[in-house]
């Protein structure tokens, strides 16, 4: 007290004296206050600057803690502050210039800034005493973590540094291959240089298929597709993989990482339908009405990522998001189909604690763990920094499912993901090749993917085939490989050695699937489907239980607009349709309201022919249903009914509804027709197939009209002539024709209007006149045609192509020419190799069933 004392007698106010022994006492600890929180808040910076689907985002951004790489990162951030430099975290910056929380900061007089901050969990919270999300560790200081600088003996709470997985909810887990879900990307049935459609899938194998992505329109939120190029036939096609293995189930996906990109009218949806009661039971109707259109078992939610700020997140999607399942469960549980619910979870802290697990796991089967992608080129923008990281490392794997394991996830509600795919970048330093070493950049585009920093599995076997000499390392403890080629070309990527490292660890844990991501990106061998099983697949037309034969019909499902309606029906009772629904193997395309209330009756169609899209067509009281272009016409209905319909279910007081659906095969058909200008012919190499007056309305009567013509072998299309007379009420095709065109006009100089006021005029008065007008002007004839399919039939070559010459043609006659003057095919082109197959190098003429049946044989 005699120094405090000696200032008093100098005149210095005792509340400046104490001040100055505050920091005094501050200095004397600043070397301590800063090791210490140099730790605590270099572990936070790596978390929240892990803004991509990356690692746990913490025991990382020092070194690979347990990985066996020890390779140390400096992770560069500097956690000093000044009157002109605030904290980067958002902490008080305090007088001795380091960031952080409590008393020592915020009272201080000589605090410089922003401290009136709280930390995130802890006696320095909001709220004292709060817990940090999913049960992870309080740090001393205030902060959340896993690793020993969080879980230290100064920890605040749940202080649980190596939490085991909760007993098993039942008795499926510890073998995750019983459960194996393949990702299906629908965009790579349209690849330019790996198309994969679905029958080229390893069927056999998977016990469950994964669309992905549907989208979710935003003003009906009805399911669409992701994008205008793909089709609504491809969903088709995958359920029918059903056909192959009777045991497969196939699950829609909706979302995915770019429905929720920032600036796309597709983000704020799904918080925008979660926190409405009355959305919420919209979209589960909507979701009921698509599974039951296309014949899929179950829904797979992919949001990425409720609650996170920087993908459009808000604070309330997590309460309701537990609010959006339970009306989905209860809407799968009311049609009574066995529906399933999954969703897909980060292996990442910072987009994982969003997810209230307990909560949604009430209503899902189970949750896919996307336990690939912990590292990329995104890290050169976190505290992680540009290092060269596997991005499935089996130790961070680990970390991830710990996270689950502290909010009571039991491990057999957890399917484990493989990627089938590397993450790969350019080296700073050609000499420094391994983990830990620096990027410049993502490597350069693979030659099929074409995309940065991301290579497929056929790609990076490519790679290695073409490249013997690459040593290939293998990191025993994180379970990954790597190599580096090219120079400057660094790879991280599983085969079947870390797949296996990888499912034994799962089952050790008691999981019970894996999911793969995905499926098409696998070589056109099944190579990394082998190595995940472990085993030889068969072929699919090797598949047992009939799965030949119905591969067989899969292959000749676009049948004619007769065989259509044979494999259709119209239930003839009421019923509830979410009850009692088509029979087995029928699929639900639509329904009739009819007469019966409240219940409807379901219209159904074999789901190897079924139509990909039907409506009701027809408005209005009187009624004049009429199929467009490409459709054909089912069912006739006063009331009409759904999934789409023009009108809802209004009755029409005259006519009739007609419930079209169109035809699969119209658009290929008429791909090589077109319709000429006012007058104009067909060219010597088109057939001329159809004739129309005026279809633009620039027409004279002078010009002779317009032709359609089309360049093919055959007529595409026959019998085609206009329908509609009079007042037009007769437009509609018949149930064995498709509808080509509709026009006011068609074939004749007199419109549908024209004529119904001729044949009116003296028996109408002028006021009665103008009212059909009005009512009648909206109608149209149609061009009724029935399709040839004749011209979509397989070319097929029974002749041995070794035997002649490569310019024999199918359907030539060998002995035309002895090919004496020409020369015969070089032998080693008789045999093709597997490669050569499995690449699709080779255009043949003939007709093939399937590349992949060829390779497994």
């Amino acid at each position: 007290m005699g120094k405090i004392e000696g200032f008093r007698r100098l005149g210095v106010p005792l509340s400046y004296c104490i001040t100055i022994l505050f920091i005094g006492l501050l200095l004397a600890f600043s070397k301590r206050l800063t090791d210490v929180n140099n730790q605590d808040f270099g572990v936070h910076k790596a978390r929240l600057a892990t803004r991509e689907r990356g690692s746990l985002d913490n025991a990382v951004a020092t070194n690979y803690t347990g990985t066996g790489l020890s390779r140390l990162v400096d992770d560069g951030e500097d956690y000093t502050c000044s009157p002109d430099e605030p904290c980067f975290n958002g902490a008080c910056c305090g007088a001795t210039g380091v960031c952080g929380y409590g008393n020592s900061y915020t009272l201080s007089r000589l605090r410089f800034s922003n401290c009136d901050a709280h930390a995130e969990c802890g006696m320095y919270a909001e709220n004292p005493g709060q817990e940090c999300p999913l049960n992870v560790c309080c740090s001393e200081f205030g902060f959340c973590g896993t690793s020993s600088e969080f879980c230290s003996d100064t920890c605040q709470s749940n202080c649980e540094s190596n939490p085991q997985p909760p007993p098993p909810s039942g008795t499926n887990g510890g073998d995750i291959l019983q459960r194996v879900i393949g990702y299906y990307e629908g965009w790579n049935a349209r690849s330019r240089c790996h198309e994969t459609k679905p029958e080229d899938l390893p069927v056999s194998a998977l016990t469950h298929i994964n669309f992905a992505f549907a989208f979710v329109d935003p003003e009906t939120y009805t399911i669409v597709p992701m994008d205008d190029q793909t089709p609504t036939s491809l969903f088709a096609d995958t359920t029918n993989l059903k056909l192959i293995n009777p045991g497969l189930r196939v699950f829609i996906s909706v979302g995915g990482w770019t429905f929720s990109d920032n600036d796309t009218v597709t983000q704020p949806l799904l918080g925008e339908i979660s926190r409405d009661p009355v959305k919420r039971r919209q979209f589960a109707d909507q979701i009921i009405d698509f599974l039951v259109t296309y014949g899929f078992d179950g829904l797979d939610l992919d949001w990425e990522y409720p609650g996170a700020p920087d993908r459009g997140g808000m604070p309330d999607d997590t309460a309701n998001m537990v609010l959006l399942f339970a009306s989905i469960r209860e809407a799968f549980d009311r049609a009574g189909r066995g529906y399933e619910l999954t969703f897909t979870i980060p292996a990442s802290y910072w987009y994982l604690r969003w997810f209230d697990m307990p909560g949604l796991m009430q209503y899902a089967d189970w949750t896919n763990l996307m336990s690939y992608d912990l590292h990329g080129l995104w890290d050169r923008d976190n505290a992680i920094g540009n290092i060269v990281q596997p991005h499935t490392n089996l130790t961070e794997i680990e970390a991830a499912a710990q996270l689950l394991w502290r909010v009571g996830i039991p491990p057999d509600k957890v399917a484990l993901g493989f990627g089938f795919y590397g993450r790969s970048f350019t080296l700073e330093d050609p000499d420094c090749t391994e983990p830990g070493c620096r990027f410049s950049d993502a490597s350069r585009p693979g030659v099929c993917t074409g995309t940065g920093g991301y290579l497929a599995y056929y790609e990076v076997q490519d790679i290695l085939d073409d490249n013997p000499d690459i040593e290939v390392h293998h990191d025993e403890t994180a379970a990954v490989k790597y190599f580096s080629w090219d120079d400057d070309q660094w790879i991280s990527f599983d085969d079947q050695d870390t797949f296996q490292q990888k499912v034994d660890w799962a089952n050790e844990m008691g999981m019970s699937g894996a999911l793969i991501w995905a499926s098409d990106l696998d070589d056109y061998r099944w190579s990394a489907h082998e190595g995940l099983f472990g085993r030889d697949i068969r072929g699919n037309g090797e598949a047992s239980n009939g799965a030949t034969e119905a591969l067989a019909i899969r292959q000749t499902v676009d049948l004619t607009v007769s065989e259509l309606h044979e494999d259709c029906y119209r239930l003839d009772e009421c019923v509830d349709r979410d009850i009692i629904g088509c029979d087995s193997g029928y699929t639900m395309v639509g329904w009739d309201r009819s007469d019966c209330g409240d219940h409807s009756k379901p219209i159904c169609c074999k789901r190897e022919t079924a139509p990909s899209t039907c409506q009701w067509r027809g408005g209005g009281q009187d009624c004049n249903g009429q199929c467009h272009v490409g459709e054909v016409t089912l069912f006739e209905s006063k009331r009409g009914g759904g999934f789409e319909s023009q009108s809802g279910t209004r009755k029409c007081n005259r006519g009739h509804k007609v419930f079209c659906c169109e035809d699969n095969n119209f658009s290929e058909l008429a791909s090589d027709c077109r319709w000429t200008g006012c007058g104009g012919d067909c060219d010597d190499d088109e057939i001329d197939v159809a004739y129309a007056t005026n279809l633009h309305d620039r027409c004279t009567i002078m010009s002779h009209g317009m032709h359609y013509c089309c360049r093919t072998r055959i007529a595409p299309f026959e019998d085609c002539h206009w329908v509609g007379s009079g007042d037009c009420a007769d437009n509609t095709c018949a149930d064995d024709e498709i509808t080509l065109r509709r026009h006011s006009q068609g074939g004749s100089a007199w419109g549908c209007n024209c004529e119904s006021m001729l044949s009116s005029a003296m028996a109408m008065l002028k006021t009665r006149e103008q009212n059909i007008n009005r009512r009648l002007g909206r109608r149209k004839k149609a061009l009724c045609c029935t399709p040839n399919l004749d011209l979509l039939a397989p070319t097929s070559c029974d002749e041995d192509l070794c035997l002649v010459d490569r310019s024999f043609r199918c359907g030539q006659d060998p002995d035309e020419d002895d090919f004496s003057d020409e020369d015969q095919c070089d032998p080693a082109d008789c045999f093709l190799d597997e490669d050569d197959v499995d690449r699709r190098d080779i255009a043949p003429t003939f007709s093939i069933p399937s590349l992949r049946d060829l390779v497994k044989r």
